[in-house]
Parts: structure tokens; C-alpha cells; sequence
């Protein structure tokens, strides 16, 4: 008699894996792959370059917070989103031991990652507790607030104080926050955290559960009416913009409008208002007699800058996917008399257009970024390494030149990381430049961005041309 093959179920560790690549591959289908070279050759660099540099202790620490510290950006971004995906309500009912392995793996994940960052700070710092805190806001409040957890945003709030605590805070509570008996109690509430943050993310189906379902509705419909999406189609300058654009009959304006709202248009407005603020903060800041609050004010700018540098990256990436989000207004611009018929001019117009919008992006956010810097008092190498950061952003702005027709459409979320990726490059190669020749950092770096970013934008502009026709609507040509 034949014997019949029944199904092995895998142990808890092989449901572990499998729920582990199931949510992680709904960002991108290598996404495993991706985290565990990333992870090994950033760890690698890193280390090598401490172990050069402040000596081997210190490089013991960095090669145990870096890990971690791209665990805990990938558990943020990529597996909590997939995690809750898969955790349905008819899953969480009929599968209740799929939920349960889900459940433990969202906190083992993020309390080993917790555990290997502890660790690496303990050999780097003395008192760790503020910058644990800090973790376990970032990581916490974020996966919560992209869960559609309700409230999530007070788990935030300590990221807000966090830039005045080391001025305005007493020396009382410093001390106490940078004792050994704060780490402990941080340590200890650490997973009693996560297990309640995961209890929100993952409910058992039930009224909580639709509940949460209900409420991430409400968000992403709101989401769609904003920036990416047409909702600022209601204030004044996006219809002046586009009332322009209809009075020239251009093409290559009226093709940008394919993708949505005016991109340009809205980065000016938006860095305008964030410049007025800080000046204003700055002005009104010099004026108080407190010693505090000036000295809180010269260091934010640097941080606002940064800021300002991450939104450009941020739209950097968020191009691409915008394209894949647009194919009913693709397929009616490709109808339109004026639009190229021929796949080359078509997609040179397009590569052009992006090409032009992201530039012009770049050195208006650029502008903003030194100007900020110089209103909060950065003069020479302070406000040389501004503009030199600055530079090093540049290669991003090659991320949306692509092969529209054919490429694969990934999560926004590794379109942002190509652009952090690409930005880095430049730092990475003045880094090495200086620990082998003895070459000057900024400049190298400076150099080197500028340089990889000609040449990577030259290349994908062939690239783009010689593809297949960038908006492939249901259309004989």
C-alpha cells in the first residue's frame, strides 16, 4: 500500500521565517536579500572606519548599534506595514495561531534589535536611558501611527522635547536620566512596550479590529486628496500654475500634469513657510534674555536643514512611484494631439521635464537650506559644509529617470532608501579619500557627489530614451 505524503507543519521557528519573509516581501520582493547586504556592508565599513579612526573599543559599539540600528528602520518601515496586512480579520479568526506567531515575531524583532542597540550604546556612552527613550519613541510611535493605531502620536511627543531637553532641562534631571538606575528602568519597560504597541497593531478580529480598519480607511482616503494626489488643487497657486501652463499649450508643462500637482510649485510654498518660521523663531529667540533659549536656537538650524535636505530625498523618491500611480491620466495624455507619437521623443520630453523639476527642486531646497543656516548665524566652515551637504544630495535626483514601461514598481518606501542610498555616496568616497591620501573631506565628498551625479544622470537619460514607450496605454500606435 502507497504511503500518503501528509503536509509537515513547520516548527516555530520555521513559521517565524516564513511570516518574516511574507511581510517583508510585500515592499519589495528581495527586501530579505537587500536588508542582509546592506546590513553586512554597512556594519563592515563602519567598523573599519572606527577601528582606523578612535580605536577598537569604540568600534566594538558601532559595530553593534549599526545593525540595529537598520533593524529597527526596517522593522519600522517594512515589516509592521506588511505584518498588519497579512493580520485581516478573517485571518485573525480562522487562523488564530498565524496571529499568535505574528504577535511574538513583531516583538522578538524589535526587542532583540533593542537589546543589540542597548549593548552597543553601553560600550560607546555612559548614560544611554535618553537615547533609548528616544528609540523606543521613533520606532514605537511611527509603526503605530502607519498601523492606524489611535493615539499613536502621544508616543511622538518625546521626540519634540528632545532638541531642548540638553539646554533648558535642570542639571538635576540630566543627571538622573544619565544614570546607570534610568538605563535599568528603560531596559525593563522596554518589551512591556512593545507588547502593548504590537496588542494595538495586531488585534483579534472583532470590533477593535474593524474598528482600526475603519480609521486607516479614513487616512488613506485623506491621504489621496493631498499633495500626490490632486487635493491641492484648491489652493490659489495650483491654479494659477496650471492656468499657465493650459495658456502656454506646451507640452512637456502639460505632461509633468500627468503625474499630478504642480511638484515645484508646492516645494516653494512649503519651504517659503518653513523659512518664514524659522527667521521668525530666530529673531523673536535673539531677542529673550534667557541664555537658554539662544543657545537652543543655533543648533536647530542645522537640524531644520537637515530637514529641509530629507523632504528633497523625500520627493526625490516619491517620483517614481508617482508614475505608476497615474495610468488613467496616462492613458488619456497619450490621446492628446500634441503629445509625441514616437516612443524616443516622448520619453526624451519626459526625461527632460524630470529632469528640469528635479533640478529646480534641488536648488531651491538647497537655497533654503543655506539661507536658514546663514539667518542662525553659520558663517565660514559651518556654512561651507551647509552648501556642501547640499551637493551631496544631488545623485537623487537621477532616481526618477527610469525605464517607466518596464521597471518594476516598488514600495515608496525602498524609492526613499535608493535616494538616502545614492546621496551617501559622495560622503563615502571623500571618507575614504581622506583616511588613504589625506584629501580634505568636504571637498572630496563635495567633488565626488557632483561628479557621480553628471555621470549618473547622463546615463539614465540613455537609458530612458532608448525604452520602450514610458506610458504604455491600451493604444495602437
Amino acid at each position: 500500500m502507497a504511503r500518503t505524503a501528509y503536509p509537515v507543519h513547520p516548527g516555530r521557528l520555521g513559521q517565524y521565517g516564513l511570516l518574516w519573509h511574507a511581510a517583508i516581501a510585500q515592499a519589495h520582493p528581495a527586501a530579505h536579500t537587500i536588508l542582509l547586504w546592506s546590513m553586512g556592508l554597512v556594519t563592515l565599513f563602519v567598523t573599519t572606519a572606527v577601528a582606523l579612526g578612535p580605536g577598537m573599543s569604540t568600534a566594538i559599539g558601532w559595530a553593534l548599534c549599526t545593525p540595529a540600528v537598520i533593524m529597527l528602520f526596517a522593522w519600522t518601515m517594512c515589516f509592521v506595514p506588511g505584518a498588519t496586512s497579512l493580520n485581516t480579520p478573517a485571518s485573525a479568526q480562522l487562523a488564530p495561531g498565524m496571529r499568535a506567531r505574528l504577535f511574538e515575531l513583531t516583538v522578538l524583532l524589535w526587542g532583540g534589535a533593542m537589546v543589540l542597540l542597548t549593548a552597543g550604546l553601553l560600550v560607546l556612552q555612559e548614560g544611554s536611558a535618553p537615547m533609548l527613550l528616544l528609540a523606543m519613541a521613533i520606532t514605537l510611535g511611527v509603526a503605530a501611527g502607519m498601523g492606524s493605531v489611535r493615539g499613536s502620536w502621544i508616543m511622538v511627543l518625546p521626540l519634540l522635547g528632545a532638541s531642548l531637553a540638553g539646554k533648558l532641562a535642570p542639571p538635576w534631571l540630566l543627571d538622573v536620566l544619565r544614570s546607570p538606575a534610568a538605563t535599568v528602568v528603560v531596559v525593563a519597560t522596554m518589551i512591556p512596550c512593545a507588547v502593548l504597541v504590537a496588542r494595538a497593531l495586531l488585534p483579534q478580529a472583532g470590533d477593535r479590529h474593524w474598528d482600526m480598519l475603519a480609521h486607516r480607511a479614513r487616512m488613506l482616503g485623506a491621504g489621496q486628496k493631498g499633495f500626490h494626489s490632486g487635493g491641492l488643487a484648491g489652493f490659489a497657486w495650483h491654479g494659477l500654475t496650471l492656468e499657465r501652463d493650459l495658456a502656454r499649450r506646451k507640452p512637456r508643462p502639460l505632461l509633468m500634469r500627468a503625474l499630478g500637482p504642480d511638484i515645484v510649485a508646492a516645494t516653494v510654498a512649503s519651504g517659503t513657510v518653513a523659512g518664514l518660521t524659522f527667521a521668525t523663531m530666530t529673531y523673536f529667540g535673539r531677542s529673550v534674555t534667557t541664555a537658554g533659549v539662544t543657545e537652543v536656537l543655533a543648533p536647530s538650524a542645522s537640524a531644520m536643514s537637515a530637514l529641509i535636505l530629507l523632504s528633497f530625498l523625500f520627493q526625490a523618491g516619491s517620483v517614481p512611484s508617482l508614475v505608476a500611480r497615474t495610468r488613467g491620466e496616462q492613458a488619456l495624455l497619450r490621446l492628446a494631439p500634441a503629445m509625441p507619437a514616437e516612443a524616443q521623443r516622448f520619453n526624451r520630453m519626459l526625461a527632460h521635464g524630470l529632469l528640469r523639476q528635479g533640478l529646480t527642486i534641488w536648488a531651491f531646497v538647497s537655497a533654503t537650506a543655506v539661507l536658514m543656516a546663514l539667518v542662525a548665524g553659520a558663517r565660514g566652515n559651518a556654512l561651507a559644509a551647509s552648501a556642501c551637504m547640499c551637493c551631496m544630495i544631488s545623485p537623487a535626483i537621477a532616481l526618477a529617470l527610469r525605464d517607466h514601461a518596464r521597471a518594476p514598481s516598488w514600495s515608496a518606501i525602498f524609492y526613499w532608501l535608493f535616494a538616502v542610498g545614492l546621496s551617501i555616496t559622495g560622503p563615502l568616497a571623500g571618507a575614504v579619500l581622506f583616511m588613504l591620501f589625506g584629501q580634505p573631506f568636504w571637498a572630496s565628498a563635495t567633488i565626488a557627489s557632483l561628479v557621480f551625479a553628471g555621470l549618473l544622470v547622463h546615463r539614465r537619460l540613455r537609458l530612458m530614451e532608448g525604452a520602450p514607450f514610458a506610458f504604455p496605454a491600451a493604444r495602437l500606435d
